[in-house]
């Protein structure tokens, strides 16, 4: 009996250290497309110049881009099975938002440099299957255009 309630304390232990160590891991869901709104520029400019990511958040209605006074750019965003962030803008989007502005920092780009570090918010990270907030790092990231569809490519 001494054996088998051992047995039991151990195994549960080892259970315990296998899903802790699981739900640290990023979880690839390539059929996992999730819809975002991004405020594009740079933190250091307080949001409102140069490219960057200032802001990432979930979109859950299909309201206007406007929130709470700032406008935002609708993109789809997915994980894919090489553990890389792939973020989709539409051209009609990139017109769309801010007069076209943002517009030259894809248009006939191979690459796109970000300037600083944005953190992902847990909400947005989750949603794309990791339980730790994704960290897009500073340095220039892939662009390739397909039928009116820009598609930013960003290792993990």
């Amino acid at each position: 009996m001494k054996k088998f309630v051992l047995l039991f304390i151990l195994g549960l232990i080892s259970a315990q250290f296998i899903f802790a160590n699981a739900e640290t891991s990023l979880v690839p869901r390539p059929d996992l497309v999730i819809t975002i709104k991004i405020r594009l520029h740079t933190r250091v400019s307080h949001c409102e110049t140069g490219f960057g990511f200032c802001r990432f958040i979930m979109q859950f209605t299909l309201e206007d881009n406007k929130s709470s006074g700032e406008e935002l750019i609708s993109a789809k965003a997915s994980i894919n099975s090489q553990n890389q962030l792939i973020i989709k803008f539409t051209e009609s989007d990139l017109k769309a938002y801010e007069n076209g502005s943002m517009l030259k920092y894809f248009e006939s780009k191979k690459s796109i440099k970000v300037t600083e570090n944005y953190e992902l918010s847990s909400e947005v990270s989750k949603a794309l299957g990791s339980p730790t907030p994704l960290v897009i790092k500073e340095g220039n990231y892939n662009i390739d255009y397909n039928l009116g569809i820009y598609i930013m490519t960003i290792p993990l």
